[in-house]
């Protein structure tokens, strides 16, 4: 049923819109590290540093955010949290940076959150179908 509804018009009309920049591509903790500050007591949690740049490109950010929080938070916590979250920690920061910078066209939050929602199912179903072309069938089984 959703192949079916797979349409070449509505893809280019689609990638025309969308607003690119630059993306990990490789998006996940363990390319993550934090920057870890003492005052006096207390830990406190700094930048975020990326590592491992190795498949960078060029994409949709909120895609590659997707793609991260549906492989690395719990459904529970997901559900009750995300759209906040990433109001929050995503979408307001990049508003203020492209103001800054003097961008003239805002995405709107559900821009965003579209391509945050529906992009980052789009990244896994990608990554399932190269895993299972290129894993041996008892590791293909695993993710199909």
């Amino acid at each position: 049923a959703s192949v079916a509804k797979i349409d070449w018009d509505d893809f280019q009309n689609r990638i025309h819109n969308t607003a690119f920049t630059l993306v990990h591509g490789d998006f996940h903790p363990a390319n993550l590290m934090v920057a870890r500050k003492k005052d006096s007591d207390n830990v406190i949690f700094g930048d975020v540093k990326l590592m491992d740049w190795e498949v960078v490109g060029v994409g949709c950010g909120p895609q590659d955010m997707g793609q991260f929080v549906i492989s690395h938070v719990p459904p529970e916590i997901r559900r009750k949290l995300e759209k906040q979250v990433f109001r929050e920690a995503y979408y307001d920061k990049l508003v203020e940076k492209l103001k800054a910078k003097t961008v003239e066209k805002l995405p709107t939050f559900e821009e965003c959150w579209h391509e945050y929602v529906y992009g980052g199912v789009e990244r896994w179903v990608w990554l399932l179908v190269v895993c299972n072309n290129i894993f041996p069938k008892s590791a293909g089984d695993y993710f199909l």
